[in-house]
């Protein structure tokens, strides 16, 4: 019972810390979920981290509430209209994923091993590396949300579908996209905390399908350790999401990109090591 509980607080504040950053959750669960050596099904494991995910977006929500759903506070008109326009690009930027998970997702499960996330963790890494050498002139520059074009938001929305690539990361392919459309750093990564938030909700439901259409449940236990988790996403995501708005007002996304790549040689030689002492 503890050592499941203890599981699913170190996933939650793994999940939250990694999600928001351009580093890949899926390598970081990956990683810390062999290490801990969590047994459980990979159904049961796959919905418990879908659930995870959102501590994360109730991070964002609760962080940008006046902007993504001012109506909760007396605000005017016109931010309505400015909320209203935002989520008007979130739905367009969706529609790709959504469509081809729909299409493809019960064919994807075969992509999911630690070889091919490893790989997959360090291409994300050098292409974002690429894209943060990419100099747009400052009077093309997308520096805020607003001068966003809902066509420019959906083609940035097309690159989620490489997110289906294990280790790839969805916030990863998000900000090299909006790179390449000429947004600064701290618009990209705005955007991808904002489309992060549909995102996670929809693979949330997708997820609770899925398990009660194979007819599984689960108990207490591990109802507990999802709430324990979720709540340690939120807390960890919050300040990961300070964390890298700070940074990026002096910085770009080059130490992320670095990391990935660290991170990815890491991802194969453990389990290159593994499985030779099988």
């Amino acid at each position: 019972m503890l050592t499941e509980l203890l599981q699913d607080l170190i996933l939650g504040i793994t999940e939250g810390f990694t999600e928001w950053l351009p580093i890949s959750s899926e390598g970081h669960l990956l990683l810390v979920g062999s290490l801990l050596g969590a047994d459980r099904n990979t159904s049961l494991l796959s919905l418990t981290l879908a659930l995870l995910r959102i501590g994360s977006a109730l991070a964002v929500l609760s962080l940008y509430t006046g902007r993504l759903i001012p109506f909760v506070f007396r605000t005017g008109s016109s931010k309505r209209r400015a909320a209203g326009r935002l989520w008007f690009k979130l739905f367009l930027a969706c529609l790709p994923a959504f469509f081809v998970t729909l299409l493809l997702g019960s064919h994807l499960a075969p992509l999911k091993n630690p070889w091919l996330t490893g790989v997959m963790v360090i291409l994300a890494g050098i292409l974002l590396l690429i894209a943060c050498r990419r100099r747009t002139p400052p009077y093309l520059q997308i520096d805020r949300l607003s001068r966003l074009t809902p066509g420019t938001a959906f083609f940035i929305g097309c690159s989620q579908i490489l997110a289906l690539f294990p280790g790839t990361s969805r916030t990863t392919c998000v900000i090299i996209a909006a790179l390449v459309f000429g947004c600064t750093a701290q618009t990209a990564a705005e955007f991808a905390l904002f489309l992060g938030v549909p995102m996670i909700f929809g693979g949330a439901l997708r997820e609770i399908f899925l398990f009660l259409r194979n007819g599984e449940g689960f108990g207490l236990i591990p109802l507990l350790g999802i709430l324990i988790g979720t709540a340690a996403a939120y807390f960890a995501a919050v300040y990961s999401i300070r964390f890298l708005t700070s940074y990026l007002k002096k910085n770009d996304f080059t130490f992320f990109a670095l990391y990935r790549i660290v991170l990815g040689i890491v991802i194969l030689s453990y389990f290159s090591i593994s499985s030779l002492m099988a």
